[in-house]
């Protein structure tokens, strides 16, 4: 499913259904229209390890005749020296897997390159905007742009922080991986259109298991 629209926009417009439906998965959209695009915003090598210049021995001392020997006080036996830890041996670094919402916008953002848009930056406000309507839906059962409250995707992005100049949502249910859902998204209708959209700069992505399958939430936006 998807959906788009504008703060400014007085007209309205519903996007005429996609021809066919998905196999496992099920998809929406509605949309508003879009405003202007608005002007977007060591190694550590190894640790030194320590060094001594080589000990040379020592040449035996010529022996000498004394006529008997005084007594004379003994020196303490010299304290031992501090032990130093062995400098610990460096591991090699782990690069982090790519989340499913980093893998999603590559894969959209792919997609735009050969469009000739910009790539879209994830924004933390718009996937909590997203992932709090994905755990809605698979809480309470429903699938669609709107709650049961009535509130919109723009609401949701002004709650979480974001003042959007221009906004969509795009929603999916089924299917786990995002190389499939990408795939459903660019059927040359609205869903295409959002994650195409050029004056779409940011974006933020949710995936939540739910008792039909994954529900898949990915909000774009332009800044206000």
């Amino acid at each position: 499913a998807g959906a788009h629209g504008a703060g400014g926009a007085a007209r309205w417009r519903v996007p005429a259904a996609v021809g066919g439906a998905v196999v496992g998965g099920a998809l929406l959209a509605a949309l508003w229209p879009a405003a202007p695009e608005a002007p977007a915003p060591v190694p550590d090598g190894p640790p030194a390890r320590g060094h001594a210049a080589p000990v040379s021995p020592a040449a035996p001392a010529s022996p000498s005749r004394t006529p008997s020997p005084s007594p004379s006080p003994t020196a303490p036996p010299p304290s031992p020296s501090p032990s130093v830890p062995a400098a610990p041996s460096p591991t090699a670094t782990r690069t982090a897997a790519p989340s499913t919402a980093q893998r999603l916008t590559e894969l959209v953002n792919a997609r735009r390159a050969e469009a000739g848009c910009a790539p879209l930056r994830l924004d933390a406000r718009l996937t909590a905007a997203a992932r709090a309507h994905a755990r809605d839906m698979a809480a309470r059962g429903y699938f669609d742009h709107a709650d049961p409250e009535g509130r919109n995707a723009d609401a949701r992005m002004a709650e979480a922080g974001y003042r959007a100049g221009a906004w969509a949502e795009n929603l999916h249910r089924g299917p786990r991986d995002p190389a499939v859902v990408v795939g459903d998204w660019m059927d040359g209708s609205i869903h295409q259109e959002n994650m195409l959209g050029c004056h779409y700069r940011d974006t933020g992505v949710a995936a939540v298991p739910g008792p039909e399958g994954t529900v898949w939430v990915q909000t774009l936006a332009g800044p206000a």
